[in-house]
């Protein structure tokens, strides 16, 4: 049987070519998965330039995937996508943001410390002189 590692670099680089994700892209990957699968029943010794010279080139696996779907559904997948992007980089910046601040006032305050600023709060019982007469 032929390499599983010919196989996965087959599919990983068809799923590298086309850009998005979801449940179509899956859907076609395992199609052509099934298709390897079948074809690897006749031709055992079969290795990634024979799956090429039967299938096609990876990236002409996924332009004829991209030519097959709808412009709508192409626009909806790579706006997913960038949102996710979006999502993860604010995400980043939010992180960041906190990391900053959370060292900035440590700093501040080290700081303030190691300059001899502190705050004391002195209270004075005064119930105790009020007692005992006030003397």
């Amino acid at each position: 049987m032929a390499n599983k590692a010919d196989i996965r670099r087959f599919l990983r680089e068809i799923r590298k070519s086309i850009p998005g994700g979801g449940k179509q892209k899956q859907q076609m990957i395992e199609r052509v998965k099934a298709s390897i699968l079948e074809y690897l029943t006749e031709e055992p010794d079969a290795g990634y330039d024979e799956l090429c010279a039967r299938f096609g080139a990876p990236e002409q696996i996924a332009a004829s995937y991209l030519e097959e779907l709808d412009v709508s559904d192409l626009k909806k997948q790579l706006t997913i996508r960038e949102k996710i992007v979006c999502a993860v980089v604010a995400g980043v910046i939010l992180a960041v943001g906190i990391w900053a601040g959370v060292v900035g006032y440590a700093l501040w305050k080290c700081n303030d410390s190691a300059n001899g600023y502190f705050e004391r709060i002195v209270t004075e019982d005064i119930s105790t002189d009020v007692e005992s007469g006030g003397t």
